[in-house]
């Protein structure tokens, strides 16, 4: 969970939109490879730091069950939530 937090505060820290147009949902591919619609800039860091050798974010993305993989608009706007509140604290 440490990579997908990490990538969010990134982000967040950098103003930079999270999501496309569309719901985006699901895993996003363990191999790093593009899918053939932009699905956003959240997901897209994620496939970039595949690429560049994170294997525990590759591990997750292999091993984990589709409801479990963290990366959902719900749990990004929670985990944003919470890093608000460390910070506003």
């Amino acid at each position: 969970m440490v990579p997908i937090v990490d990538t969010l505060l990134t982000c967040a820290r950098q103003n930079i939109a999270f999501r496309g147009h569309r719901g985006e949902a699901g895993v996003v591919s363990a191999t790093g490879v593009d899918p053939t619609e932009n699905d956003g800039n959240f997901r897209e860091l994620l496939r970039y730091r595949i690429r560049s050798g994170d294997k525990t974010l590759q591990s997750h993305m292999e091993c984990t069950a589709k409801n479990a993989t963290y990366l959902s608009p719900d749990i990004q706007n929670s985990v944003l939530n919470a890093a608000g509140e460390v910070v506003r604290e």
